[in-house]
Order: C-alpha cells, then structure tokens, then sequence
C-alpha cells in the first residue's frame, strides 16, 4: 500500500521508490499495488468514466484515449482490458474478444492479432500477464512518494428522486403518473396481508392498466428474470412496481433491463456499471416489506444462476428506483426469524459501508446513524414491539444509501458465495452476513485504516474500551451478542453445513469470492488462500490470527 498525505492511494497511478530502485505501481479501489513499467503506465493505464450516457477511457494525467488500456472503473480497482475507438469510446466487441484472449493464450499472439496497428506496442508475454489482471505480489519495507500529480477526482452519489415513509405512505402509488403499470411481487405474504389488493386498486385509482406478476422465490434465479421481462415486452409497461422483500425488487430491477433491451443477455450485465441506459420505455418503483436489503434505495439486485450454484451482484446507478415508498406497514406481520436476518443484513450494510475504501463524507453520517438505529431497536423489533419496528425499517433504508454509494466488502463476497453452494440448505443472506461480520472485522482490523474507522464506529456507539484494540472488541462482542439474542448461529457448523461438503468444496467458493463485485471496495486486499482460511475460521469459530 502507499500513502498520500496520510491517505491511502486508491484507484491511482504512482512511481515510488524502494531502497535505490524506482518502480511504477497502480493502486486498486483497495489500496492494493499491481507494478507496471514505464511504458505500461503511459500507454495503456486507463480509468472508464460514463458521461451522457456513454463510456470514454481517460489516462493517468486526464486525457481521453483510444486503442487498447488496462485499467478499473471509478468504483472497482481489479484491472481489466478495455479497447476503445478513434474517437474515444468504448468498443464492447473488441474489448470482449481482448478479454477472452488474455484470459486463455499464454503468449501475445492472439492479443497482438486483435490489436492491429497497436501491435507496434511490442506486447510482451510481461504486458499479457498484466493484461490477465494476474495480482504482483510486493514487498516493499518503505514507500516515498516522488510525483505527487493533483488532479480533480469526482464522485457520484446517487439516490432515488422520491422517497415517501410513514405509516400509509403506499397510497402514493395512485399520483404515479402513466398508463400501463407491471407490479411484480413475491411468494404471497402481500396477497395474504391485502397489500397487493390495496397496491392494484390505488394503481387503478391513478388511471393505470395493471398487470401482475407473481411468485418470485427467494433468491430469484436467471430463469425467473427471464419469464418477467418476456411479460413486460408484451405488455409494455411505463412503470414497474415491484413491492415484497429483496427478492422481489431485485429481481423487477434486472426484468427492467431485459424488457427495455432485449437483445442484451445476462452475462452482458454482469461486469459491475456495465448496464445500457434505462428509463427508455419505463420509471421503477419500489415498495420493501422487509427490513434489511434496502434494495429500494440501491444501485444492485443480486440473481442466482442455479446451474453453477453462484449468486451475482449486480451493479449500476441505472438500476436505482426512481421512486420509493417506505411504508412501515408493511412490516407489522414479518416472521421474528425474518426480522433477525433482515436487521442483522442491515448492521451489516452499514458497517461495511462506513469502512469501504469507498466512504466518504456524503456516505459515513448515513452509515453511522443506521448502525446507531439498528442497535438501538432491533432487539425491541425482534419482540414485536411496532414502534421499534418502524424505526428499524427506516435504519435499514438510511444503511441502503450509504451502501449503495460507498459499496460494500467481503462479508457480502462471502455471502453472495456461499448463500446456495451447499446441498445441506440454503443460507439466509442475512444469516449468512451475521455469521461472517464478526470474522470479518478481526480480518479486517490488521488493516490500520480500517481499524481506526471501526474503532470509531464502537466509540461512536458508546461501547467500552479506551484503545483501539479495545473499542474494535468490544464492537465484536456486541455483534456476537446480537447474535445470541436473535438465534442466529454463530459458525457454519452450527448452521448445519456438511464438514466434507465444506472442506471440498472452500477452495472453489474462495476463489468466487475473491473475484465478487464486492472484494474491491474491502479495506484489507484478500486473495484466495487467505479467504479459505477465513471460511475455515467461520466454519469451526476459530479466531482469525493472520
């Protein structure tokens, strides 16, 4: 890692120098160093901005450029090869053919084939290597800065136009403004309570043709988006309401594009921020009846693709609702079990949010006063008490918008991963984040930055201790007590996960989960032996010592 005035460098390009030797490093989202030399830093670095709707590459110093580039997002430091044209943007054809030649060709001639006139870059087995995105690991005892380039560097933060909350608010579906509406909804909890029917009727009320579509499951799967959108197409909506829990909304959200784009196909939307532009055919309202993922406030929506067994995040501020409505009502009936996993879904979101090497000072109050709600009325909500209920449902709301701006970390990767990969049940996310957060943070801690930041969450929470050390332990036992009081196990093997199944099968989910959407905004660099031991701690509850 380097530091700039006392501030990790991140999502930048520096020369450093190391004893006598000077070397030429980009730094990912997370701080981690990949080495480049010379001519790599001032030919192919890049960073991919989306201005009016369409994607340029700009180098290290600014300015727009073509040809063939390595380099990451604004929001995702992992390298990546982009092509782009004479003019500046970005070619999706060429880059996917890029991609898929420096993953599989072991020297440049495919790469060098594709390039055409840029072969005369003297592409090297060295640049394909870097063009694979494979990780340097570097050892360097001291960092001295020796160009320091200041540049304007801006940030998005971005919400939906309206957010309405309080009891009753769902009857502001009626001053939606369109004609034809799709309201997609999940396994019938609403039917039962009467929200669908009062959802149909204010909708109606407004002058809207409604068409349902019912009977998402739980971690909604590629085949369902599918059938979804293939209603939209026929029906032609201007609005989608998807109102139930995360399932439901996230999987509305990727129906959206399928119905807006037909031609687009899911592996296509899998690269994070890589989404065509919506809103050509409808606006998108979202009505959460749990409270936890937040899904009505965010930029994601997570699908499972049941054949591989692997869940997808996916990511991009076109996928953020235009409209939602936060209505505690809607919570009142919520199964208690559902209300742990939810809450503890929601600390989780906040934490994550309040250390990512993404926060910021639009992000961190939002991070903070949610995790301060959530400790304050979870407990109280898991009993029943409404007051404490409704607190909670905008807790996890305010924990939205910071995730959905600051990103997340390897709590959700874990998750995300492991949610379906064992034949001894499915993991609950939320479940499955309240497991892993304690281990996490004791991960996480040996990295300073994010030690001080959780130290600050715990002092900021009143909690005991005067040291760091002690503050970030004392945050850990209150989740773990949290933990205790809701019924939520505290290792894998507690939860029922086969120690044979889990010990074949921790490499391969530790690989998935190094390369999740949400493992480049975490504070410490991870790779895939250091995650199978994290797992394996999460597994037997043993302490995390490296």
């Amino acid at each position: 890692y380097a530091y700039e005035n006392g501030k990790k460098l991140c999502n930048a390009w520096r020369k450093i120098k190391s004893g006598k030797v000077s070397y030429t490093y980009y730094f990912g989202a997370n701080g981690a160093a990949y080495q480049a030399d010379k001519e790599m830093m001032g030919k192919y670095s890049v960073i991919v901005k989306k201005i009016k709707g369409q994607y340029y590459g700009f180098d290290y110093l600014g300015h727009r450029v073509k040809g063939v580039r390595v380099g990451s997002t604004s929001a995702y430091g992992m390298p990546y090869v982009y092509y782009f044209n004479a003019n500046g943007t970005y070619n999706k054809t060429k880059t996917v053919q890029l991609r898929a030649a420096s993953r599989t060709n072991k020297n440049a001639t495919t790469i060098k084939k594709l390039l055409g006139k840029y072969k005369k870059y003297k592409i090297s087995k060295n640049r394909v290597a870097f063009l694979r995105a494979e990780r340097y690991n570097i050892h360097v005892k001291k960092i001295t800065i020796l160009h320091k380039k200041e540049r304007f560097v801006m940030s998005r933060f971005c919400l939906p136009r309206d957010i309405y909350h309080g009891k009753g608010c769902l009857e502001e579906l009626k001053n939606l403004k369109g004609k034809k509406a799709c309201l997609v909804v999940g396994g019938g909890s609403m039917k039962r309570q009467g929200f669908l029917d009062r959802a149909v009727n204010y909708l109606k009320e407004g002058g809207m043709e409604v068409r349902l579509i019912e009977g998402v499951e739980p971690d909604p799967s590629v085949e369902t988006v599918m059938k979804g959108a293939e209603v939209m197409r026929e029906f032609e909506p201007d609005w989608i309401v998807a109102m139930g829990g995360g399932s439901p909304i996230d999987a509305a959200k990727a129906m959206w594009v399928f119905y807006e784009y037909p031609e687009v196909s899911f592996e296509d939307i899998i690269t994070p921020f890589s989404f065509p532009e919506l809103r050509q055919k409808a606006k998108f309202a979202a009505i959460p009846s749990t409270s936890g993922t937040a899904t009505e406030v965010t930029a994601f929506s997570v699908i499972t693709n049941y054949q591989t067994g692997v869940k997808y995040p996916l990511a991009d501020f076109n996928i953020t609702p235009d409209v939602a409505i936060v209505d505690p009502d809607l919570v009142s009936g919520l199964p208690v079990k559902q209300v742990a996993y939810t809450g503890m879904d929601a600390l989780t979101h906040a934490i994550e949010a309040y250390v990512s090497t993404l926060n910021g000072p639009f992000t961190d109050p939002l991070a903070l006063q949610a995790i301060e709600m959530v400790l304050d009325y979870l407990p109280a909500s898991y009993h029943c008490d409404m007051v404490a209920r409704e607190q909670m449902h905008y807790a996890q709301c305010l924990a939205g918008m910071a995730f959905s701006n600051a990103l997340l970390g390897i709590v959700h990767s874990m998750a995300h991963k492991t949610g379906a990969a064992f034949s001894t049940g499915h993991i609950p996310h939320g479940c499955a984040n309240a497991i892993y957060l304690p281990y996490v943070i004791q991960y996480n801690a040996k990295d300073p930055v994010a030690a001080k930041r959780y130290a600050e969450i715990a002092r900021r929470m009143g909690l005991p201790g005067t040291s760091e050390k002690a503050l970030i332990n004392s945050l850990i036992e209150k989740i773990d007590d949290f933990n205790v009081r809701l019924n939520i196990p505290k290792t894998l093997k507690d939860f029922g996960i086969n120690e044979d199944e889990f010990k074949e099968k921790v490499d391969k989910i530790a690989e998935l989960a190094v390369g999740d959407a949400c493992t480049g905004s975490n504070p410490r660099a991870i790779d895939p032996a250091a995650m199978a031991k994290l797992l394996t701690c999460t597994y037997y509850g043993t302490e995390v010592d490296f």
